[in-house]
């Protein structure tokens, strides 16, 4: 079977390019020439996907590019398994390190290779080496939002190839990983849209309820807030400050024996990312569960492309919020993301900067906090998961709820 060279080296050029000097450039080129007798042993395939890939190789003089996404080097690997070829990357690119030659784009190509044939521990340890290269190399600019994405996916399947870790019902587990976050439309402040990487996390699949919020206030004697007239119950808590959900947080960590996550100094607010207890979702994951994590299916709103599936809002509510879990669910199983309440996060609030980060909290101070997914009063465009809105910390709106997380790190 001949392969379409026009197609797979439009994909490798911008696929695989040198973290090595010239002369190392050079010397590899020379090696691979000497290689070919090998790879052909290998094959009976002829010209194929294996040999244009390693000829491909740090064949240039240019740093790794760190705009090629995901996908071009799952291309790759697709492509080989497609072939029946994994096993023979496997042995050639492992010759390659053999002879120390570490390209973090053989190193990251082989890792995933590796996890195709389900060899996970293999596959992360091949991760941890393609930063160590980057970071030992400052002229590498090899994208680790690759590497760090990869690596939050791998390592809580470690162990037993799967997830281990308490999840409350009523919660959701979050598997971490790398997305695009924000968007470019909207009213500016969406953008620009960046590559970001969340550990995991686990995340409250419904809104917080007045019946959740009704025995904070009985234990605490805080006021219990004012319904509107719609009942109490199952309908999504409403009416609370952001100070108000922190207090929550901090109290539901106790009757859980967990950790509190807030130190808590009049209106000084410290959280502790690492402790194991309940907090407020930062904008990067609530964005990232909003948009169905790794089961992302890219929906406008959360669960869906039509705004009437997924929440309520102006044109649906009949003027009110409604319980939590009526409309459907998004791809991780959570519900109201797009509309019902507008929900606090962490985050003090301002406009997002183009650059790649790791579990983003916003800036350290600011004059308002963030609000995230729309409400039964807004309209559709507000609703999508990129939406932002922003209040002060000491507004009370009956538009405005919240949803709870915890970390797993």
């Amino acid at each position: 079977m001949k392969i379409k060279y026009n197609c797979i080296v439009c994909i490798l050029f911008f696929l695989f390019i040198s973290s090595m000097h010239a002369q190392d450039n050079l010397s590899f080129i020379n090696m691979l020439s000497t290689d070919l007798s090998y790879q052909n042993s290998l094959t009976t395939m002829g010209e194929m996907l294996i040999d244009v890939t390693l000829q491909k190789i740090l064949q240039t003089d240019e740093i790794e590019n760190q705009e090629v996404s995901l996908d071009a080097y799952t291309a790759i690997v697709d492509q080989a398994e497609q072939n029946g070829n994994l096993d023979e990357i496997k042995i050639i690119l492992e010759k390659k390190i053999d002879q120390g030659k570490t390209s973090p784009a053989i190193l990251f190509t082989l890792s995933m290779v590796y996890e195709r044939k389900g060899l996970k521990r293999e596959a992360y340890e091949m991760l941890v080496q393609v930063e160590k290269e980057v970071k030992k190399n400052p002229t590498i600019a090899f994208n680790l939002t690759l590497v760090y994405g990869r690596k939050e996916q791998l390592k809580t399947v470690i162990e037993n190839d799967e997830i281990r870790f308490h999840v409350l019902p009523g919660f959701v587990p979050v598997r971490g990983g790398s997305f695009r976050f924000g968007g470019d439309v909207g009213f500016g402040v969406e953008g620009p849209n960046r590559d970001v990487v969340v550990s995991d996390f686990i995340i409250m699949e419904k809104e917080v309820t007045f019946k959740d919020f009704e025995l904070f206030s009985k234990d605490t004697g805080k006021p219990l807030p004012d319904d509107n007239g719609w009942g109490m119950g199952l309908q999504p808590v409403v009416s609370i400050t952001w100070y108000d959900a922190v207090e929550y947080c901090n109290w539901l960590s106790v009757q859980k024996n967990l950790e509190q996550c807030y130190t808590i100094t009049g209106k000084n607010v410290f959280c502790d990312f690492d402790k194991n207890g309940f907090r407020l979702p930062t904008e990067a994951e609530w964005e990232y569960a909003a948009r169905g994590g790794l089961k992302s299916l890219s929906f406008s709103f959360s669960g869906s492309e039509s705004a009437e599936l997924s929440g309520w809002y102006l044109d649906n509510s009949m003027g009110k919020p409604h319980p939590g879990g009526l409309l459907i669910a998004n791809e991780l199983g959570i519900y109201d993301m797009s509309g019902n309440v507008w929900e606090w996060c962490w985050d003090w609030y301002d406009e997002y900067k183009g650059v790649f980060q790791i579990n983003p909290s916003g800036p350290d101070s600011g004059e308002y906090k963030t609000l995230r997914g729309g409400s039964w009063s807004y309209f559709e465009e507000d609703m999508a998961v990129s939406s932002r809105g922003r209040v002060f910390p000491t507004d009370v709106d009956v538009n405005n709820g919240f949803r709870i997380v915890q970390s797993i790190r």
